[in-house]
C-alpha cells in the first residue's frame, strides 16, 4: 500500500473558482516520501513570514490492489481551511491527472487540507502535519476504491465499517519515511498495520468519525496532530520526529 503525497505548494495567487457544490468541505490525501510539506514548514522556520500566495500542485493516481497506480483526469480538487471548514478554492485535475491551486496567506502560516473528490473512488483527504508556509510542487494524491480498500484490510486481518473512517500516516524525520515507529490515534482505530513495503506508512482501519489525534512513539519524539476522520472517506496525513 502507497501513502498518498501531501500537500505541496507554488506561488502566484490566481485564484481558482471556488466550486459551489464542492461536497460537504472535508478531505483528500497526500503523503510522500519526498517531504515536500515538511520542506515547507521547515522553510517557513528559516526564512520568515511567509510569500503573500502559495500554490498546491500535483497529480492525482488511482492505486489498484496491486499497488500500480494510474493518472486520474477530472478529479475535483478542494482546498479547506481546516480551522473553520471553509471552502478556499477548487479545480479539476487535467488530462494527465495534474492539478494546482493557489492561497493567499496574509503573511501568516495557513492550516488547510485538501479534498480529492471522484465518482469511481473513495473522497480522500490530506492534512499535513501542521502550518503551510512555503511553495511546493510535486504532490502525488494516490486515490483507492472501497473494494481495494477492504482487500488491504483483509490482508491486514483488519475490518473496515463503512460507518467509519480510514487514516494513512507516514512517519517522517529529516524529510525521509521512518520505519519503526508505533503509529495510533485517539480514539483508537479498530485495527492497525505497517506497510511491509514503504518504511514508516502504517494504516488505521474502523477509526471513528469526527476528531482523530495522529500518534507515534518510537526512538525520538513525535508531533501529535489531528485530522477529520469522516465516515466512508480515505484521510492521508503524516507525523513528524523532532
Amino acid at each position: 500500500m502507497r501513502l498518498p503525497a501531501l500537500v505541496g505548494l507554488i506561488a502566484a495567487c490566481s485564484f481558482p473558482t471556488k466550486s459551489p457544490g464542492a461536497t460537504d468541505g472535508r478531505m483528500i490525501d497526500g503523503a510522500g516520501s519526498d517531504g515536500g510539506m515538511i520542506d515547507a514548514m521547515i522553510d517557513a522556520a528559516k526564512d520568515g513570514p511567509p510569500p503573500p500566495c502559495i500554490t498546491i500542485s500535483g497529480t492525482v493516481t488511482a492505486l489498484d490492489a496491486t499497488g500500480v497506480g494510474s493518472a486520474v483526469p477530472g478529479t475535483q480538487i478542494t482546498l479547506f481551511d481546516s480551522v473553520n471548514d471553509a471552502n478556499l478554492g477548487s479545480t479539476n485535475a487535467d488530462g494527465s491527472g495534474n492539478f494546482a491551486l493557489s492561497i493567499a496567506t496574509n503573511g501568516a502560516p495557513v492550516n488547510v487540507y485538501l479534498e480529492a473528490f471522484g465518482s469511481a473512488f473513495m473522497e480522500t483527504f490530506a492534512w499535513p502535519p501542521g502550518p503551510l508556509s512555503a511553495d511546493d510542487t510535486g504532490v502525488t494524491v494516490e486515490m483507492t476504491t472501497t473494494t481495494t480498500l477492504a482487500s488491504f484490510a483483509n490482508l491486514c486481518g483488519a475490518s473496515q465499517d463503512a460507518s467509519h473512517g480510514t487514516v494513512i500516516v507516514e512517519a517522517i524525520h529529516d524529510n525521509a519515511p521512518i520505519g519503526g515507529a508505533k503509529i495510533t490515534s485517539s480514539p483508537l482505530a479498530g485495527g492497525s498495520c505497517a506497510d511491509p513495503f514503504m518504511a514508516g506508512v502504517t494504516a488505521l482501519f474502523d477509526v471513528p468519525p469526527g476528531l482523530v489525534t495522529v500518534e507515534a512513539t518510537g526512538s525520538g519524539t513525535f508531533v501529535q496532530h489531528t485530522v477529520n476522520a469522516l465516515a466512508g472517506t480515505l484521510t492521508l496525513t503524516q507525523i513528524v520526529e523532532e
